[in-house]
């Protein structure tokens, strides 16, 4: 990673410099779009933030070039910067907060000329290092270690004094699409005036101080973007983020964009709260479209889970329309169905579990892909499988109608059963070995809920393939060894 940080650091310095034009300046703005999406891991964990974060810096600082209208690189159309200022908007919600403090104090400075801890109010008389400043106070920090304030209040600032959004004479590709809306979402953030923790010398601070702080920042910063889902243009790249930040393993992140998405949905009035339910509904399936489901493969590792784990908390919320619950029920089987990842697999559970809303086809699916998730090999997967059923069935109250649409019979299953079926995922050890013990209990519960034992699958009631045994190949040279005793 510190390979691909440095040559992203001379691509800026050699883009702002030069300058660079037409397919070059093309290619430099292709390999940062690539540097953005650098999520490579080794045992240090997220290595590839690294290479983010100076793409970042570089991103900022020839936009900066652009809204200046200086001398140097011009990108073609305002489309272009559209394009990376989404990128800073993904960094600016996903979960790691020292990129995401980082991304919103650039989106602060471009947009509103102040830094993230500053008041918001337009920046008159403040001073901001040059795009080329900007991107040597990178190399700085990058190459030799240096800590410096990266708002450029280091006494050397050579920048402009205009620190509006308001594009300089001569700016064909400034300002952004709903340039106004991102300052005004920009400007709405409250909490950031305080200091991070390390910057004011909190190293023997209380601990839960500290992480309270924290958790205020990343509200603030969650509170003031999520209302950009509006924006189609931004739309993507904030939902992307989002499902990496809810997914996420860190809670005060994951809580603050729960609450702040959840808020943005729930807020508005009727036909605003249809119109934001299938906006966001449709980017969630867009993600499982356009993420590999393969195990093997690193962004389907990495987006996957959060996103079934996201897709479950819109569920649970009553956030998805009806309409969709056909194609997110497909979705949600291409991801899981022949995947051997134990978190990808426990965080389906959520969103098959929401998928029993709803009566008719989509309704048995599920519950017959829960059913099979009850014996799986996994004893977590077995476990988490039967807490969630055992709650989502106790909240039926009555029958449970499993028909599997028109042309079926009638399955309608009794309060009595239900309450007998109940009893049984209650008592019943789901993380034994005793493979007896699971096949007796998952037989009972099929013939109570009324559906077809198993044909495929992993399931331990479903049928064994049987191995085929090797055919012993003729005259090999090792029988020829044995038989003559060599």
């Amino acid at each position: 990673p510190q390979t691909r940080q440095y040559a992203v650091l001379s691509l800026g310095r050699v883009c702002l410099d030069l300058p660079a034009h037409g397919e070059d300046l093309a290619a430099v703005v292709a390999a940062l779009e690539a540097a953005m999406g650098d999520y490579a891991t080794d045992r240090r964990g997220d290595v590839g933030s690294w290479v983010r974060e100076v793409a970042l810096e570089i991103i900022a600082a020839l936009l900066e070039a652009q809204q200046a209208g200086l001398v140097g690189p011009r990108l073609p159309d305002c489309a272009a910067t559209t394009r990376l200022i989404a990128l800073l908007l993904q960094q600016a919600v996903e979960k790691i907060d020292r990129l995401r403090e980082r991304a919103f104090g650039l989106l602060r400075r471009l947009l509103l000329g102040c830094s993230s801890k500053g008041d918001g109010r337009g920046g008159e008389g403040l001073r901001r290092p040059s795009p080329a400043r900007c991107v040597e106070l990178a190399y700085r920090r990058v190459c030799h270690g240096e800590s410096y304030r990266p708002e450029g209040g280091d006494g050397e600032a050579e920048g402009q004094a205009s620190c509006s959004s308001a594009a300089a004479e001569g700016a064909i590709a400034w300002p952004p699409e709903a340039h106004e809306r991102l300052a005004a979402a920009l400007r709405s953030a409250r909490g950031l005036e305080i200091e991070e923790p390390e910057a004011v010398g909190f190293a023997e601070a209380d601990l839960a101080a500290e992480d309270q702080l924290k958790a205020d920042r990343s509200a603030a910063v969650f509170d003031a973007l999520v209302p950009l889902l509006d924006c189609e243009a931004y739309r993507p790249a904030i939902a992307l983020g989002l499902v990496v930040s809810m997914g996420g393993i860190t809670e005060y992140t994951a809580k603050g964009a729960k609450r702040a998405l959840l808020q943005y949905l729930q807020d508005a009035t009727a036909p605003e709260f249809e119109a934001r339910r299938r906006e966001i509904c449709a980017e969630m399936l867009r993600i499982f479209g356009h993420v590999s489901i393969r195990d093997s493969d690193t962004e389907g590792k990495r987006l996957i889970a959060p996103l079934f784990a996201t897709v479950g908390i819109l569920l649970a919320q009553d956030c998805f329309p009806a309409a969709t619950a056909p194609e997110l029920l497909q979705k949600a089987l291409a991801a899981s169905k022949a995947s051997r990842d134990i978190t990808r697999l426990r965080a389906s559970i959520a969103v098959y579990i929401g998928l029993l809303r709803w009566p008719g086809t989509v309704r048995r699916q599920a519950m017959s892909v829960m059913l099979q998730f009850l014996g799986y090999s996994f004893p977590t997967v077995r476990q988490a499988t039967a807490q969630a059923m055992y709650i989502r069935l106790l909240e039926e109250g009555g029958d449970l109608d499993l028909t599997g649409g028109e042309g079926t019979l009638a399955a309608v299953v009794p309060a009595e059963k239900l309450g007998s079926v109940l009893e049984l995922i209650t008592v019943t050890p789901w993380g034994t070995d005793n493979e007896e013990v699971l096949a007796t209990a998952l037989r009972e519960v099929y013939e109570k809920l009324g559906l077809e034992l198993p044909t495929a699958g992993r399931s331990l009631l479903a049928p064994k393939k049987p191995r085929e045994e090797k055919t012993k190949k003729e005259n090999e040279y090792a029988d020829l060894v044995r038989e003559n005793h060599y």
